[in-house]
């Protein structure tokens, strides 16, 4: 099978310890330190309906979980009681560690008052001084961590949402972070992959991309036969999981504050942000971002216009995947009308696949993460290269349904339906619940002949807004999902202003009414479409 002929033919990448088979399709998850577990070529073991654990002692407090809804979570610390003397001095280094990064980030955030003063005191004299704030802003976040740059990586998508000269400047954080050092590079691959690695394993030097969670080398990687295979290696930060944790700390404490005020409690802030911890801690996971890209795969196994990585090997903090080719995707923006016409149809395909067939949705896509390969010509047809899966949404069967409804009720331009259904199984203490409803709907409305979703990002905007002022606690799934949207869209305008959301949509809409066909989520396909294109139904 190609597991064992994975283990046959890369046999150095083997850690140490015992390896021994789990039942057929249950995944060994163990609590307790990282090293206690390593998982090796996940996906392609589930595709065969086995698993193999790693090192697994008696002591060790085992989970059994169904591999169709894979999902590991590997804490930062042992869970021991919270009474222990040793969960104790656990919590006060944790208090320590975040007074000490909040001091860290106040200090380096100090000089950026002082110049935002000047720069707004010789704002008319000196016109350069805009573009200096938004320099200082950018090496402050480059400083500040992961968690400050993934979120300046979305504010660079939404050219319609920030200021030119805020997006510009952030761009350059989807590319050029600060890479760790060859020696740091070295030690988690000894660490991970043990002491032989080089034996299989030639890696370059210097990094071809450097994200804030890891950096990336090409290499190439030798079978016992000696046959070799140019791959990329993503090497996670040294140290990262700990400062991840401290930031996720700093961030709940001031969603807990921001939240005591009466109208933000009902933005559900402190739910969107475990939200996003989850997501973002899942991607300090390598072995899950080879289970993200292998059902990816397997989603679009028959599209030729959009590809995925092929993961080959993984530890938790090492994954080893085929090298893509490409060129990234701002770079063309300024090619020829076909070409961009082409490129932001397949974003948006994919983006509707996976929102509407597969419920799994690749939750990064930034432009620093696509790129784009024309063939070894440069002649061919434009196919898209998706990287970096290690960010991905699953909703809940009813939270997807759910999602569904509100996105048919906004096609069909029903704003009031879609207001209702937003305001349905959420906590809310909405006292004029009318009034939402009718305010979704003008805004509807207002679109005119453009259609909602021809200005999405936009109006998901005003919908948080809404949800705000009447206190309606939206769904931190469905607000996950549609941020995810809104890049994509963001990315797909800037190629083509003029693209047709809805003539996209059609198809993958009627698919998924076919799959809906039975419960509670009942609207006629036929319908839809005459309704959505304007034909009469009558």
């Amino acid at each position: 099978g190609v597991r064992m002929t994975a283990i046959r033919i890369y046999p150095h990448l083997q850690t140490l310890g015992r390896l021994r088979p789990v039942k057929q399709c249950q995944l060994l998850v163990t609590r307790g330190s990282v090293p206690s577990l390593t998982l090796l070529a996940l996906p392609v073991t589930v595709s065969l309906g086995t698993c193999w654990a790693h090192n697994l002692s008696a002591e060790e407090v085992k989970h059994e979980v169904p591999l169709k809804n894979l999902r590991i979570n590997f804490p930062f610390i042992d869970e021991v009681s919270p009474s222990t003397p040793r969960a104790k001095l656990r919590q006060w280094r944790r208090v320590f560690r975040a007074l000490m990064r909040a001091g860290y980030l106040f200090l380096l955030s100090t000089p950026l008052l002082g110049v935002a003063v000047t720069a707004r005191i010789l704002g008319p004299a000196y016109p350069e001084a805009e573009a200096k704030i938004w320099d200082y802003v950018t090496r402050f976040i480059e400083r500040s961590g992961p968690t400050l740059i993934k979120l300046a990586q979305w504010a660079a998508s939404r050219e319609d949402m920030f200021p030119a000269a805020l997006t510009s400047k952030f761009a350059r954080l989807q590319d050029n972070n600060h890479p760790h050092s060859w020696n740091d590079t070295v030690t988690m691959l000894r660490k991970n992959l043990g002491p032989g690695w080089q034996k299989v394993l030639t890696l370059e030097r210097e990094p071809i991309g450097t994200g804030c969670i890891a950096q990336v080398h090409r290499g190439i990687i030798r079978d016992t036969d000696g046959n070799e295979r140019t791959v990329a290696v993503k090497v996670l930060h040294p140290g990262i999981m700990e400062l991840v944790e401290t930031d996720m700390d700093l961030l709940r404490w001031i969603t807990d504050v921001a939240s005591s005020f009466p109208r933000a409690e009902w933005l559900a802030l402190r739910e969107t942000v475990d939200s996003f911890n989850t997501v973002f801690v899942e991607q300090l996971n390598m072995n899950l971002e080879f289970a993200n890209l292998a059902k990816l795969r397997r989603h679009f196994r028959d599209n030729t216009s959009v590809v995925f990585p092929e993961p080959l090997f993984s530890t938790h903090d090492v994954l080893i995947e085929k090298f893509m080719e490409g060129q990234p995707i701002r770079s063309f923006y300024s090619s020829e009308e076909p070409t961009k016409k082409r490129l932001s149809k397949i974003g948006i395909d994919t983006m509707l696949n996976m929102v509407f067939l597969n419920n799994f949705v690749h939750a990064d896509l930034h432009p620093g993460n696509i790129l784009v390969n024309t063939g070894p010509d440069g002649c061919s047809p434009p196919t898209m290269v998706i990287l970096d899966a290690g960010m991905a949404v699953e909703l809940t069967a009813s939270t997807h349904r759910n999602m569904l409804d509100v996105m048919i009720a906004f096609f069909r331009n029903e704003g009031y339906q879609a207001g209702q259904l937003l305001v349905e199984g959420t906590r809310h203490e909405c006292s004029d619940v009318e009034g939402f409803c009718r305010d979704i709907e003008r805004m509807c409305d207002a679109a005119g002949d453009s259609n909602f979703f021809d200005k999405f990002g936009s109006y998901v905007t005003k919908i948080m807004g809404m949800a705000c002022t009447y206190k309606v606690q939206l769904n931190d799934q469905f607000v996950t999902m549609a941020m995810a949207i809104k890049v994509l869209e963001g990315m797909a305008l800037s190629l083509n202003p003029e693209v047709d959301l809805i003539e996209s949509s059609i198809p993958v809409l009627l698919k998924a009414s076919v799959r809906y066909q039975l419960g509670s989520w009942k609207w006629d396909g036929v319908s839809l479409v005459r309704r959505m294109t304007g034909i009469s139904t009558k």
